[in-house]
């Protein structure tokens, strides 16, 4: 079935409609969109391996509620809400990546459905269209659709946070819309810490917009209202900022990231075509708005505002106390983008014909980066379903299972090879994890702790073969092989892959 430009509401401005014939309307864009970003981002997305990050809210989703708060208040505080929406979800679903990536595809859709919605109110059907198009094709939110994190509820919270705000603005005597603005400012600053730098950015892009402070009173109220409820939590997740050690500092780098990386993708050749594209367009519809002056509507205003202020603030807080911006981390601003680039492609196409076609052209631009995200090893290169495979594949019930921790580039310690098993778990059932110390969900704890192969010699006397899930990068050598020869096993086989090996040894004789 082809969608229609009717369909999704893109008819003549002369055309009349009633006030419920336009919500009608609306609703059937906004849902048609909506429906179509979540096929268009869970399309494929079973292929990628997990990661470290995925195999995280697994082992945080996971647990029981009272783990699951002493994980979030020791370490992981920032990701508590999205973690126990996952758990609820999985609990429907059963528990794989692939269900948390169905989650953040329908999350997505969210997002692109009141993308919709606000693009209607805040300037035309023609820009609403356009800007769901857009935003459900940008790669940062194609790869959010297929990444078991926060990033793609983070974006829906954002987006619908926005249309309170300004169906609040339109009824400034309407209380309620207010709390509600406020609420939802509170519930998405709890969901990902830097949802606090939205509302701020919607006081800016207002002032912009309506050029009085006295607009600004009842949302201030209201966002202030929002961070005190949302303070607790703030204070802990500042508490833990050892979390993102990892981070670098800014630098020449960062100013790639913020132009290509950050909405784009990351491979030059096919981000920086969309990226000059789309820059092209946002320019285009900033200086079409700056043209008209006074009365040129709300939508570039607080676009920009969005779209600019949370990225520079997530950079100047880099500088001035530690490192905190990372590209994907702001991943709440596309919607923003997407809104400019279609304001741009208003301007510039105004006959039906030449909407389609620049609007085709972006699509069309952003569609290698959609493949690249689902490829096998697109997820930090991981390639743990191999991995699991391997195991699956030669493991019987009753054998034992020993993991090594994984390294970075750096020799740093990433994650243990035991997170393969979280992310994985049907390829290890029926295994004896030997060296396991399950401290995780008792001390709040990502991570359980493994003790020394020498000191599970009563676990591994009672087995005749081993799997040593081992880092690529160690060779199969070090401590766990010579224990393990030690206790009389030899190695019988190696299947080697890109992040770890898989080592089978049995007792000898």
């Amino acid at each position: 079935m082809t969608v229609g430009p009717t369909v999704l509401g893109l008819r003549p401005r002369a055309a009349a409609e009633s006030a419920p014939a336009r919500v009608r309307s609306v609703r059937g864009a906004a849902f048609t969109l909506g429906a179509l970003a979540v096929l268009v981002g869970f399309a494929g997305a079973w292929v990628p391996s997990a990661w470290g990050d995925e195999a995280a809210t697994m082992s945080g989703a996971l647990r029981d509620l009272p783990a699951l708060l002493r994980l979030t208040t020791q370490v992981d505080a920032v990701h508590g809400v999205y973690y126990a929406v996952a758990h609820g979800w999985l609990a429907l679903t059963g528990e794989s990546v692939v269900a948390l990536r169905l989650l953040s595809a329908l999350a997505v859709g969210a997002a692109v459905a009141g993308t919709v919605v606000l693009a209607d109110r805040l300037a035309s059907r023609r820009v609403a269209v356009v800007a769901g198009l857009v935003l459900l094709a940008l790669p940062r939110m194609t790869w959010a659709a297929t990444e078991g994190r926060s990033a793609a509820l983070a974006t829906a919270l954002a987006v619908w946070t926005t249309v309170a705000l300004v169906s609040a603005v339109g009824a400034p005597r309407s209380r309620w819309r207010w709390v509600v603005y406020g609420a939802l400012v509170a519930a998405g600053t709890c969901t990902w810490m830097l949802l606090a730098l939205l509302p701020a950015a919607h006081l800016v892009g207002l002032l912009w917009w309506r050029r009085s402070w006295r607009a600004l009173v009842a949302p201030a109220v209201a966002v202030v209202a929002g961070w005190c409820v949302a303070a607790p939590f703030l204070l802990v997740a500042v508490g833990q900022r050892g979390q993102v050690g990892w981070i670098p500092a800014p630098g020449l780098r960062t100013l790639r990231q913020v132009g290509l990386d950050q909405w784009f993708g990351t491979t030059p050749w096919s981000a920086l075509p969309l990226a000059l594209v789309c820059w092209s367009l946002v320019a285009v519809g900033v200086v079409t708005h700056l043209r008209r002056g006074v009365g040129a509507g709300g939508v570039v205003p607080l676009a920009a505002a969005w779209l600019v202020l949370p990225p520079l603030a997530a950079i100047a807080w880099s500088v001035v106390a530690s490192p905190l911006y990372v590209p994907k981390y702001l991943a709440f601003t596309a919607p923003a983008l997407a809104l400019l680039v279609a304001v741009g492609v208003d301007a510039l196409a105004r006959d039906r014909a030449r909407l389609v076609g620049v609007t085709a052209v972006v699509v069309l631009l952003a569609a290698p980066a959609w493949y690249e995200e689902r490829t096998p090893t697109a997820k930090d290169r991981s390639d743990w379903a191999d991995v699991a495979d391997a195991v699956r594949a030669g493991a019987a019930t009753g054998d034992a299972v020993v993991f090594s921790d994984l390294h970075d580039a750096d020799g740093r310690v990433r994650v243990p090879a035991r997170a393969i098993a979280v992310a994985y778990p049907g390829a290890f059932v029926g295994l004896r994890d030997v060296t396991r110390d399950p401290v995780a969900a008792a001390e709040g704890r990502l991570w359980d702790l493994s003790v020394p192969v020498s000191d599970a010699g009563r676990e591994l006397a009672a087995v005749d073969r081993v799997w040593w899930v081992v880092d690529h990068r160690a060779g199969v050598q070090g401590a766990q092989r010579e224990d393990l020869e030690r206790l009389g096993f030899h190695v019988v086989s190696v299947d080697e892959q890109t992040s770890a090996d898989v080592v089978l040894l049995e007792r000898e004789g």
